[in-house]
Formats: structure tokens, sequence, C-alpha cells
């Protein structure tokens, strides 16, 4: 079935992104999606905002991460800087390549400019109070073969779980919030061996319910992804032990079986030289800053995703799952300063919170 590209349109500049008369908006998306792109700048416009666009392709992009000198690719330069600067709102609209493949080979040098590059962006936003950014999903077949995937499936998994009912998940959010608010500690265990605790005492529990609030925004939550569906916290940096097996690693194009680490005051590190060992520390390796940090904990909450593919933006939004992230948690509340936000995931989960029992074997006991 055919989404209702122009309905959903309007649902994210109304609903989740809140569009309002006199805003600014930067919109930047795949040529192949240049149409939605067009109808949520068109959008916009209705609601007496002004937005910008930039199209570009697969071929430019990739052409450029693997010809440009490593210098011009890190870099976001003044006229950009500028750009964002003037901005209120940031729309990523097919945050990942048409075809993600040939991306995730490139050499791990470049993929860690391109991030460094996207780093620089995050700092302004991070840097303004009401500055706002969201990324949108777009499912294509390139992306569906990668996943080894039904297109079909991927497509209406995907679109479905944006054109979700955002009411209702932002109630079953703030269940989940209420839960966590005012606690202490969290510890997750599942049957392949997590065992690991995380101290979140007095960090703020945030929604990804598909709607940035004015609450968000006094949260310093102003980062939205498509689809959403999750509550999320950033631990202590330094107060995380134990051990977590992660059910899948998939990255720069490789997919692995399952990844067991480590965990000794936040930081973490292979619990095995195995070949998924070697993979992670090859990713940590071209990554900088508070890469190997524990700077979030979240809890999938959203029903239409149904099946773990290696896709980061949906995986982590699987109802019944946790998923533990590295790296990058500023806009969290945290103090990770990095390049990486890495999610990764823990299936079947039993969680308490401080020791009450949130979750038994991957379902909500609240």
């Amino acid at each position: 079935m055919v989404p209702d590209y122009e309905r959903i349109a309007a649902t994210i500049v109304n609903t989740c992104a809140r569009i309002q008369k006199g805003d600014t908006i930067y919109i930047r998306g795949r040529k192949d999606c240049s149409h939605f792109c067009e109808l949520i700048a068109l959008e916009c416009r209705k609601q007496g905002a002004y937005p910008f666009m930039e199209i570009f392709s697969d071929t430019y992009k990739l052409k450029d991460l693997k010809e440009s000198p490593l210098d011009v690719i890190k870099k976001a330069p003044r006229h950009v800087q500028a750009l964002i600067e003037e901005t209120d709102f940031v729309m990523y609209v097919g945050m990942q390549p048409k075809d993600p493949l040939p991306f995730r080979l490139l050499p791990p040098e470049r993929v860690g400019a391109e991030r460094l590059y996207g780093k620089g962006i995050t700092d302004i936003v991070l840097s303004h109070f009401e500055k706002r950014w969201i990324g949108i999903a777009y499912p294509t077949l390139e992306q569906a073969k990668l996943y080894n995937i039904d297109f079909e499936a991927f497509h209406s998994m995907v679109w479905n779980a944006i054109d979700i009912d955002y009411e209702s998940l932002s109630k079953r959010a703030e269940k989940v919030a209420s839960f966590l608010s005012d606690s202490s500690v969290i510890r997750i265990k599942n049957p392949k061996g997590t065992d690991i605790t995380l101290n979140i005492e007095d960090r703020p529990v945030l929604k990804d319910d598909g709607i940035i609030s004015d609450e968000d925004l006094k949260k310093g939550d102003k980062i939205l992804n498509l689809p959403a569906g999750e509550v999320y916290v950033a631990p202590h940096e330094r107060k995380s032990e134990g051990r977590t097996v992660f059910d899948f690693v998939f990255f720069e194009g490789k997919s692995c079986g399952t990844l067991a680490v480590d965990v000794s005051q936040g930081k973490v590190s292979p619990a095995t030289d195995s070949a998924e060992g070697l993979l992670f520390k090859e990713i940590l390796d071209h990554s900088t800053g508070d890469k190997d940090i524990i700077g979030e904990v979240g809890f999938g909450l959203n029903p239409c995703i149904t099946k773990m593919v290696g896709n980061q933006l949906t995986d982590e939004k699987i109802i019944g799952t946790v998923h533990l992230a590295l790296g990058e948690n500023r806009s969290y509340g945290g103090k990770n300063q990095s390049d990486l936000h890495w999610d990764l995931i823990v299936s079947d989960p039993t969680v308490w919170v401080d020791s009450v029992l949130l979750m038994e074997n991957g379902t909500y006991c609240i």
C-alpha cells in the first residue's frame, strides 16, 4: 500500500515538529525522496514558516567521501555553520543513503571524517536552547536487500512506524518514563549472559514519543528521529558495571552474531578476541572522544517495528527491547562528547528499576 505522503508530511510538520509561523527550517534530503522533502516544505509554508531545501544524490555523496581530502570532509564550513545558526529547525529526510552498502564499505577514516562533520552541526544545535533537529527515515529496495528483508515488509514496517498514533505512543512513553523518574539504579539481565547495573540518579528521563514538546526543550531534548518510540536516559558515565551481551552487531557493511562486552566504571571492552570483538575495537579506533563510554540506556516502545534487521534507526525502537548506546549523549543531559553514537540491542531483557520489575523477558510489567 502506498503511504499517504502528503498527510504524513503534515503530521511531521504540525504534530512532531510543531512548526510555528515565522520559523526557519533547513531541509536536507536525498534526491530520491525530494518529493517528500517538497511536501514537508510546502506544509511549512502553509504555517507561515520559511523552509530552505538542499537535495543531494548518493552518487555525489559517495564520490565526495571517496575522493575529497579528509580535512575538507571533516569540516562544516563557515557558510554552512551560518545557515545552521540562523535556522530554528534542521530536518534530515532520508537519513541513510538510498543504498547504504557502498558507504559502509568506505575506509574507516573516511566514515570517521563524515561523523566529525556531523558532530560540528550537532554542536551548533546543542548550543542553542530552542534550536531543534529531526531525522526521518525513507526506506528503499536497496536498504531492504542489505538488511535481508522483503522490501514490501520493510517498506510497510517503516512507514507504519512513522504514520503511528502519536497520542497513543505518547501515553505509552509517559507510563514508562514515570516509572523511571526519581529512581537510581537500573539492572538488566537476559538469557544470553547480560547482567549490568546503571546509575541514573538525578538524570532526566526523556521520551522519544515523536513530538518535540516544550517540556522536552526544557530538558534539552531537542533531537528527534522518526520512526520514534523509546524512553531513554543518560546514565552516570562512570557508574555502569557488569557485562552486556548484544544480540546483533551491524556496522560498516559487516554482519555478525552476538558480542559480549565487559563494563567497568562505564567503559566497555570486548570480553573475548572474537571476530565480533575485533570489529568492535576497529570501530572504536576510528572514533573520537568518549567513544567507549556508555551514554544511554533506552527502552523500545514502537509496536509497528517487528523485526531486527541491523538498521539502528528502527532496531532501537522495537517494543520489548533495551538498547545501550556508546558515545555522544550531551543532548540527553550527559557529559560524553564524541563523533560516535552507537546503539546496540539487548533482546528478551528482564529489567529492575530500584529492585522493582519493569520488564520480564521482553514484556513490560506495567
